[in-house]
């Protein structure tokens, strides 16, 4: 039994695995003297519009995660990627 060309690379390009792509958006929210910095990861080039420069937002914080209360999408959450402090302490 012969396996179909394919299998080795040499067949139809249409055979080929689907190529997958995510689009990955940084969020950075400053609260008190530390800025967040958030990955936010999606299979759509799409981030919410809330998520503008010196756009005023509540966050809920935790250890790993932000938590985000949008319109449209409660508990909307982006992980901790880092911090930094801005006010001559890092943490």
């Amino acid at each position: 039994m012969q396996s179909p060309d394919y299998a080795f690379g040499a067949g139809n390009p249409s055979d080929a695995p689907l190529a997958s792509r995510y689009y990955v958006f940084d969020v950075a929210v400053r609260v008190g003297c530390i800025t967040y910095v958030g990955r936010y990861e999606t299979a759509f080039n799409y981030l919410p519009s809330i998520f503008t420069p010196d756009q005023k937002i509540e966050v809920r914080l935790t250890k790993r995660v932000m938590y985000f209360d949008l319109p449209n999408y409660p508990d909307f959450r982006i992980g901790i990627a880092r911090r930094k402090g801005a006010c001559g302490t890092n943490r």
